[in-house]
């Protein structure tokens, strides 16, 4: 039951049958009472010759004609709605506590949606960086999840390139410094050596050169090896990913596509259109995208994109916009795929494979690529491409998902070439938060067998480095400081849970039954079943606040994490002020304790984060 967007229906409805007009309606301010507000009064004043004031004044209900609208109030030359909590409060707790798991979702929105996140290069394990990004895509995705679409989460791992082949001249030629640690962790600090080793030795760095020519050309003993190495880091990446609550349909290898020749096909599909052509002057001999008719390019210095090089290599764009045309369908799908990993979710990862089935992960009709706010330039260029090629539809559905940058306490940007984010790997904080979490757990749960507490801890220091990494909306930097990060009585993910596990502890002594009859509500209950009520709408319109920007798409996800810590904060105060167990209120309050969990438990999906039954 949308209880609120029913109101919200009525309230149209009823401002419609008035004046004559569809009215904008908004919350009102903190202070202000009432459910929903409109100033519709300003816009109409001039035409009616009458002072927003009169005209508000002026504004009655049909009588019974909306029932969930126990009063319209003039408030100057505001009119503000009361939505008749008392009679909507039983049916909406009782359809809560019927809904469970389903409170909220909606099928309201269809279609296919690819989701590419976090793409890290398969030579170093995950920093805290690469994790903002997986659980920004994790997340985008149980929201879309939510609302209707069907959703296919991808990783796209570059197996090709001179990262990849130098970790794999050092396992050959510095096994002393490969380490014994999880392989992920020990590749990336052997990365760092070898970074070392090229900068000094020329020789080092042709060699390294051949390993990658060997690699591109796939089908011998160096490329197979890579392959093995490549795979063994990702397993390793993903057991990273799973403490996260982060989950794949899919992974896509570079060296796949190239063996398909996907670059090749897409070039012949789009070379022969008129906005591709030979490039001039300095990119004579290139193969190049002409933007010069878009607004915001025509005016540079240069506005011609280099597909292909001279020497007849490829951009990293051109093979952008040929996995971009892949993930919409508009070049054919010739991969194979074949099983790749079982996760904890009970989905089986797959991967495109040398060998394997035939797939069917497409077409798509909206495209989601999370990459970082620096690649900004670099997406819209793939994108505009799509629009100059004549592809209007799959460019107007093509969002770049950005975020900023994740830093240590003093600053400095993680590099996964200079080893800074050694010590501050995902692995690593999430190891210390539960390190932390232990500690509490000890505390307030000392009879509890170890294990148990090591399961909650686990739930706590987890969702905390999830938490946040997703209440700050993605366009903003993140300064990791473990006092805001691990705090119970803060905008943080263990005080979600603990009122989650709060609502656990009271339903252990009794359960709540169906309510039949108007309810007579105290103020701290309205606030808190207004709040839950709100839920279902709030998940749409995060759904639908995909705007795209300059620097990259805007989606407010962050409002679920701030809509979370206003649920556990109303209540803890309903908790406080209203007493529950043994009082004559006991059967609603206890469907109030219910409904709150419920909701409780279902933003906490959406946010990926665990809801553990004690703390």
């Amino acid at each position: 039951m949308d209880v609120w967007n029913e109101f919200e229906k009525q309230v149209a409805g009823a401002l419609n049958s008035f004046f004559g007009v569809e009215a904008e309606l908004n919350r009102p301010p903190a202070g202000v009472e009432g459910d929903l507000s409109t100033s519709i009064c300003f816009a109409l004043a001039k035409k009616r010759k009458a002072s927003p004031v009169k005209l508000a004044s002026s504004f009655t209900l049909a009588k019974g004609a909306y029932p969930l609208i126990a009063e319209a109030r003039a408030v100057g030359p505001y009119i503000n709605f009361f939505l008749d909590w008392e009679a909507a409060a039983a049916p909406l707790l009782n359809a809560i506590i019927k809904a469970g798991d389903n409170y909220g979702k909606t099928t309201s929105l269809s279609g296919h949606v690819l989701v590419e996140f976090p793409a890290v290069n398969p030579n170093k394990p995950w920093h805290v960086g690469h994790a903002r990004n997986a659980v920004l895509g994790d997340t985008l995705s149980r929201i879309l999840t939510s609302v209707g679409y069907k959703v296919t989460k991808i990783d796209y791992i570059n197996d090709l390139g001179l990262q990849v082949a130098k970790v794999y001249w050092g396992t050959k030629y510095l096994k002393e410094k490969l380490s014994n640690e999880k392989f992920d962790h020990a590749l990336g600090k052997l990365y760092v050596e070898v970074e070392k080793a090229v900068g000094e030795s020329n020789a080092v760095l042709s060699e390294v050169r051949r390993i990658n020519q060997l690699m591109e050309q796939g089908s011998n003993e160096t490329s197979l090896k890579v392959r093995e190495l490549v795979d063994k880091c990702v397993f390793d990446q993903y057991e990273t990913a799973f403490k996260l609550n982060v989950f794949h349909d899919l992974l896509v290898f570079e060296s796949n596509i190239s063996k398909v020749g996907l670059l090749k096909k897409s070039l012949e599909k789009i070379k022969t259109h008129s906005s591709i052509h030979e490039g001039s002057e300095d990119k004579t001999g290139c193969l190049v995208a002409d933007l010069s008719s878009v607004e915001d390019f025509k005016n540079l210095k240069d506005s011609e994109v280099v597909l292909l090089r001279s020497d007849g290599t490829a951009t990293y764009t051109a093979k952008d916009i040929a996995f971009q045309l892949w993930k919409f369908g508009i070049v054919p799908d010739e991969l194979s795929y074949s099983p790749f990993i079982e996760q904890p979710n009970k989905v089986t990862a797959l991967a495109s494979s040398s060998s394997g089935g035939k797939g069917s992960f497409r077409k798509a009709d909206m495209v989601f690529n999370v990459v970082g706010m620096e690649q900004a330039h670099e997406q819209r260029l793939v994108y505009e491409t799509l629009n100059a090629l004549g592809y209007k539809k799959e460019f107007e559905n093509s969002y770049h998902l950005s975020y900023e940058h994740v830093r240590l306490p003093k600053g400095e940007k993680l590099s996964g070439r200079k080893g800074s984010w050694i010590g501050f790997s995902a692995d690593e904080i999430i190891d210390e938060a539960e390190s932390r979490a232990m500690v509490a757990v000890e505390s307030k749960n000392p009879t509890l067998p170890e294990e148990e507490q090591q399961t909650i801890a686990a739930s706590i220091g987890r969702g905390a480095v999830r938490y946040a990494l997703l209440k700050s909306s993605p366009e903003k930097m993140i300064t990791f400081k473990w006092e805001e990060v691990l705090s119970f009585d803060g905008n943080a993910a263990p005080y979600l849970q603990y009122a989650y596990a709060r609502c656990s502890r009271i339903l252990e002594e009794k359960q709540p039954e169906q309510l039949k009859e108007k309810l007579k509500l105290e103020k701290d209950e309205i606030a808190l079943l207004r709040h839950i009520a709100l839920w279902p709408s709030l998940l749409r319109q995060v759904a639908s606040s995909i705007k795209k920007e300059k620097w990259g798409t805007r989606l407010d996800i962050q409002k679920i994490g701030e809509y979370a810590y206003e649920l556990a904060n109303l209540f803890s105060k309903f908790y406080t002020n209203c007493r529950v167990l043994g009082s004559p209120e006991e059967p609603r309050r206890l469907s109030m304790v219910a409904a709150s969990r419920q909701t409780l438990k279902n933003v906490l999906n959406i946010l990926g984060i665990d809801a553990p039954e004690r703390m």
